[in-house]
């Protein structure tokens, strides 16, 4: 997943706009999953550094962080960037389905299908040192901020429904 202030599918938006709400941020199965995402900075860097270099012509280069939180951990820190209280709330993905709520919307990096790439050759050939999380979730946050979108991202037209979920007894 590449992450950036400018994510068009407004993945970690969608976590911000929840965390700012007062609300409980829904984890499907408890959010344990590790995540290791990669800078839309860094990305952009790389392949600048790629243009023009015949030796890489033909490679394929894995980009990501070097961290590798559970999706939990990467939240709590993303609340303590934003300033909020984390609320984080597990909660059965079955019971996000029977509630009729998608867990990839209510929660976006909960898909069941996630990468765990392996940076080694990128850091061997291209010298490349991805941005540390903090730094980058921090510009994120900082972003996000200071330019508050209009209108939240689409999966957030379920969050009546998610709190009422969340307020249920389990």
């Amino acid at each position: 997943m590449v992450n950036g202030e400018r994510d068009h599918f407004r993945r970690l938006e969608g976590y911000l706009w929840r965390m700012l709400d007062g609300g409980p941020v829904l984890l499907p199965d408890g959010g344990a999953h590790r995540v290791r995402h990669v800078y839309s900075r860094d990305v952009a860097r790389a392949v600048a550094l790629l243009i023009g270099r015949p030796e890489t012509f033909g490679q394929a280069y894995n980009l990501c962080q070097e961290e590798t939180p559970t999706l939990a951990e990467m939240l709590e820190m993303v609340a303590d960037l934003l300033g909020a209280p984390p609320r984080l709330q597990p909660i059965a993905r079955a019971a996000l389905e029977g509630a009729g709520l998608d867990p990839v919307q209510v929660s976006p990096f909960s898909g069941r299908w996630m990468s765990f790439l392996d940076p080694a050759l990128a850091r061997r050939e291209l010298a490349f040192a991805p941005t540390p999380l903090r730094a980058c979730l921090g510009a994120i946050v900082a972003s996000f901020l200071a330019h508050p979108p209009a209108t939240p991202p689409e999966g957030y037209a379920s969050r009546d429904r998610e709190r009422a979920l969340a307020a249920r007894p389990m």
